[in-house]
């Protein structure tokens, strides 16, 4: 794909709104899995069934764009007087206030309800998650009808940001881009080990930072990448090579491998990193050609998936009690997981209602909070871009 020079040396201040439309395939993906999850889908229809049920990478693709778009921010404002203020101000104001506030409901509800079978005890996991620690905790629990089950990856997106700013302040560029690519050979290494010498729950993998921060580091990477002018002129040339040989990687272990514990296993190991290596240069196209006007970003900037990114961390964060009650509604009806118009009905009903949800969420609350941010930008005449836009998941 030809780029001009002034996409090759772009105006940092400038919003991409194909990062928007990428947030937006990504909290689609989630969106699919959940539904697919309720089993309305009924069986026979085995690939739509697949299909649905590969929308759990969507996190991955969360997790890589956090990497970039945080990783960018901060490489911008490294040298900023207020640069660790700046950053962790700007996070809290966007993802406490409506996290806590979710919180809060549920342990409302919780008291208000204790034998509902929305809600656990709220004595057994609430610690876990005031201090985002819940990703460690969930894979060993029950979290059937849990409304907060999909909070496991908002803990691992929290613990990277307590991390990571140090790192990027510490390190030169070059010595930081080698510290990625370091952690995500360590991060495959560790998960074969991992599944190899322990009988550990899928989820347990799935789940644990340790096992997952390398789809983060590929973002941070590739944010290091398009810092570095020089590098990326040499890089950009690779990454279709890159993640088509990744995607390659992926179909073969999705199709071409017999057994769901053989498919499981290469998952888990080979096919989270080739997941993170088809996103990376997914992500790094939406940036390097935004405002060109060629395919690829006009089809990640039109509205719908754009407006799908705006409200993404809303959309991430109440879908899944969304579905949850849904289910729990219409879950026993004799047509649900039989017939096709219903289910296709009780789909449509789930996605509008989480939007919609999400939308007055963020005009009526989360807005308000958003506004305060311009009081934390970094001071530093150098410090441009200052975080791209929000992610989700947990970095919105």
């Amino acid at each position: 794909m030809p780029v001009s020079k002034a996409i090759e040396r772009p105006n940092r201040r400038t919003h991409v709104a194909a990062l928007d439309g990428i947030r937006g395939l990504a909290v689609s993906l989630v969106l699919l899995i959940h539904l697919q999850q309720t089993g309305v889908v009924p069986d026979r229809f085995h690939l739509v069934n697949l299909l649905m049920h590969g929308g759990w990478c969507g996190v991955d693709l969360f997790f890589v764009l956090s990497g970039f778009l945080i990783t960018l921010g901060l490489l911008d404002s490294r040298g900023a007087s207020n640069y660790f203020s700046a950053f962790y101000m700007r996070r809290v104001l966007r993802i406490f206030p409506l996290y806590y506030a979710v919180l809060a409901l549920v342990i409302l509800g919780s008291a208000l309800f204790p034998r509902s079978p929305l809600f656990p005890s709220w004595r057994g996991w609430i610690p876990q998650h005031v201090f985002f620690i819940e990703n460690w905790w969930m894979p060993w629990k029950d979290l059937t009808n849990n409304v907060l089950a999909h909070f496991w990856s908002l803990g691992i997106e929290e613990q990277f940001y307590f991390v990571w700013p140090a790192c990027v302040w510490l390190l030169p560029r070059r010595p930081l881009g080698v510290l990625c690519a370091t952690v995500c050979a360590a991060v495959l290494a560790l998960r074969f080990y991992v599944i190899q010498h322990y009988n550990l729950l899928p989820l347990v993998i799935f789940m644990n930072t340790v096992t997952r921060v390398d789809t983060l580091m590929v973002g941070a990477l590739c944010a290091i990448v398009m810092r570095d002018h020089a590098l990326l002129a040499r890089v950009r040339r690779w990454l279709p090579a890159i993640a088509g040989s990744a995607a390659g990687c992926v179909v073969v272990i999705l199709l071409g491998v017999p057994g769901i514990s053989a498919q499981r296993y290469y998952t888990q190991t080979l096919g989270f990193t080739a997941f993170a290596l088809v996103f990376g240069p997914l992500v790094m196209w939406a940036y390097l050609f935004r405002g060109g006007g060629n395919w690829y970003d006009r089809f990640f900037s039109l509205r719908p998936l754009t407006t799908l990114g705006k409200y993404s961390y809303g959309i991430y964060v109440y879908h899944y009690p969304v579905v949850v009650i849904a289910k729990m509604l219409f879950g026993a009806r004799p047509w649900f997981g039989h017939e096709v118009p219903r289910g296709l009905l009780f789909c449509f009903g789930v996605i509008v209602a989480a939007i919609c949800v999400a939308a007055l969420s963020y005009e009526l609350f989360e807005k308000r909070f958003l506004r305060l941010k311009r009081y934390f930008e970094p001071r530093n005449e150098r410090a441009v871009a200052r975080e791209v836009g929000s992610t989700v998941a947990g970095a919105a």
